[in-house]
């Protein structure tokens, strides 16, 4: 089945040029256009999306309250900000705030079918200027390792740990289980460990605390 796609920006022509651009990836339906956040969350009460592409500015109800809104009603659904901004802070603070993936309004189609895909089948999708900008104050490997240590003390279980490792190099459920041979349950449940562990709402949350903390390791 065709990943479930809605977009949502207050400039009709983006949204257009958006979805004809998308219209040559077959696994991709476009089921829901919105021009504001109001009429976003009526379609999407109607009829849910798997991934959403969100305008961060938009009148009415910006893309942030859209966020917040959306993370409470509808974790399940995959959201990427649409942005001219490429701004360190801002793009941690809306993973923090659940979303995601982070995108400018300028990446080539290919990479937004990407994100897409990635989101769909990961749960998030981090683009070369946002993993180095997230990445940019990361200690060294030593440093990292121990982090590691401090962070299993503190909670984190050495298998915890493992699955982390492979969730920021964006393995899925599957590939993580076959891995580490347990099963894709076992993946499921350590994922929701360390999500409540490090007080994140998502996956794309919990890499960009990964990457905070000096926990990705190359």
């Amino acid at each position: 089945m065709p990943i479930r796609l809605a977009i949502a920006d207050d400039h009709q022509l983006f949204v257009e040029g958006m979805s004809l651009l998308l219209a040559r990836y077959p696994d991709v339906e476009l089921i829901i256009k919105a021009t504001n956040g109001k009429d976003l969350l009526l379609a999407i009460a109607k009829d849910q999306p798997d991934v959403l592409l969100l305008d961060l500015k938009m009148p009415d109800m910006d893309g942030v309250e859209v966020l917040q809104q959306l993370r409470k009603k509808y974790p399940q659904i995959g959201i990427i900000i649409l942005s001219l901004q490429d701004n360190e802070r801002l793009v941690a603070l809306l993973m923090e705030k659940g979303a995601n993936a982070y995108l400018l309004k300028n990446e080539q189609p290919e990479t937004v079918h990407q994100a897409i895909r990635s989101v769909y089948e990961t749960g998030y999708y981090f683009s070369d200027y946002v993993g180095k900008a997230l990445l940019r104050n990361r200690n060294n490997r030593t440093d990292a390792r121990r982090n590691l240590l401090h962070k299993s003390n503190a909670g984190f279980s050495a298998r915890e740990l493992e699955v982390l490792q492979l969730i920021c190099k964006q393995h899925t459920t599957a590939e993580i289980a076959k891995l580490l041979f347990i099963t894709p349950r076992t993946v499921e449940g350590h994922r929701k460990n360390l999500l409540a562990k490090s007080d994140t709402k998502n996956v794309a949350g919990l890499v960009v605390y990964a990457m905070r903390n000096g926990l990705v390791l190359d």
